[in-house]
């Protein structure tokens, strides 16, 4: 337009300024008045769900206390069952064993006088009386 409004001639001119206002006055265009749709809906959408996600993260607050408390004391139970584990395995070590077994008067099993003694035979096992049959079936194939 502006091109035409540099020349000499008034009736382009004219001619231009009524082509814009009519194309200002007409209806829009079916494409344009579907993006502008899609453009309100998505809007709606989107603060939906932005207010459901906030709701979500009030509610879920004190959860996320609770989460770390838990995480808090699931680190401490860790860190003390490997000092157990290390405590367990100082205690149950083969030299502590025999030192312990020594204080309590106990010999070593390869160093030790073995008695033998005869063990008496097993009482014989008593016969069971055999059931008494109640019911008897016959069955006849044809």
């Amino acid at each position: 337009m502006s091109l035409i409004a540099e020349t000499s001639r008034p009736e382009v001119k004219t001619q231009a300024r009524v082509s814009s206002k009519v194309a200002s006055k007409s209806v829009q265009s079916p494409p344009s008045r579907l993006m502008k749709e899609r453009v309100i809906r998505y809007s709606f959408y989107y603060v939906a769900l932005l207010i459901a996600l906030t709701g979500v993260r009030f509610v879920t607050a004190s959860h996320a206390r609770q989460l770390g408390d838990l995480q808090d004391q699931t680190s401490q139970l860790k860190r003390q069952s490997a000092q157990l584990h290390r405590d367990i395995s100082s205690l149950e070590s083969p030299a502590r064993v025999r030192a312990w077994a020594v204080a309590h008067d106990m010999v070593p099993y390869s160093s030790g006088n073995f008695l033998f003694k005869q063990l008496e035979p097993l009482p014989a096992v008593q016969e069971l009386p055999k059931p008494v049959q109640k019911v008897k079936v016959e069955t006849l194939w044809r």
